[in-house]
């Protein structure tokens, strides 16, 4: 990450940049580090918890980010993968310049990364701003520098422990869909009555058996069905002619 391709993000996340040339740079830098975070796949959310993961506008923050606190700015995402939420915490000293980053998921006190950058470090010369354009006049440095040390220190302190320490996003049990199959076949079983059922094993492998043991079985199982209905066909025939007999 270098200080053109940080350039790059901040146009996508703030196209009329001239409202923060009047700053002493803080939200300039809380801005580039929302940039980092949802260039490394995370999904800003809003405050009911929908996700805002359409490419065109996936780096624009929350309309009220800037302003809402004094020296404070509060970014809210999710992340593919992840069952719960993530929150990026920016506060500024003011007497020191030092913003003090923390970083946590949802419901878990045990994940939890904080990192402190030095503002002079990484914003210079907020009021070229003033041009409502992020690119600096020739001659001039960018607002921003160190990009490549501030990425690196992102993703070391606050990005990769926080995705290692997160719970991940549960799928169905491993034994769901067998099960579900089961009850299926079974239903199954249960409306086609016996027929059905004893086709069904015939159908199946027979082990040592063999294919041809199984025609056999299936000849058979048919031939007595057959001779028991007959039977009974001629059971019912004799019983008038025995009556007019006697």
């Amino acid at each position: 990450m270098d200080d053109q391709m940080l350039i790059q993000l901040l146009e996508k996340a703030c196209p009329r940049p001239s409202y923060l040339a009047p700053t002493d740079g803080g939200p300039i830098l809380a801005l580039a580090l929302h940039c980092l975070m949802v260039n490394d796949g995370f999904i800003l959310a809003s405050e009911g918890g929908q996700s805002i993961a359409d490419p065109a506008t996936r780096f624009l923050p929350q309309k009220d980010w800037n302003g809402k606190l004094l020296d404070q700015w509060i970014f809210f995402y999710t992340k593919p993968g992840k069952a719960r939420k993530f929150t990026l915490h920016c506060s500024l000293q003011g007497r020191t310049k030092r913003m003090f980053i923390h970083a946590s998921e949802e419901n878990n006190l045990a994940n939890i990364c904080v990192l402190g950058l030095q503002l002079e470090n990484y914003i210079s010369r907020p009021n070229t701003l003033a041009s409502n354009s992020w690119r600096a006049p020739p001659g001039q440095e960018l607002v921003v520098r160190n990009a490549a040390k501030m990425s690196g220190l992102m993703t070391e302190h606050v990005i990769q422990p926080l995705l290692q320490m997160a719970e991940e996003e549960q799928g169905p049990p491993p034994g769901a869909a067998s099960v579900t199959g089961r009850s299926e076949q079974q239903h199954q079983q249960r409306q086609g009555g016996l027929l059905p059922t004893v086709s069904n094993w015939l159908r199946q492998p027979q082990g040592a058996l063999g294919a041809r043991a199984v025609n056999y079985l299936t000849v058979a199982a048919v031939t007595g069905l057959v001779l028991g209905f007959v039977g009974l066909v001629v059971q019912r025939a004799r019983g008038p002619l025995l009556q007019r007999r006697a």
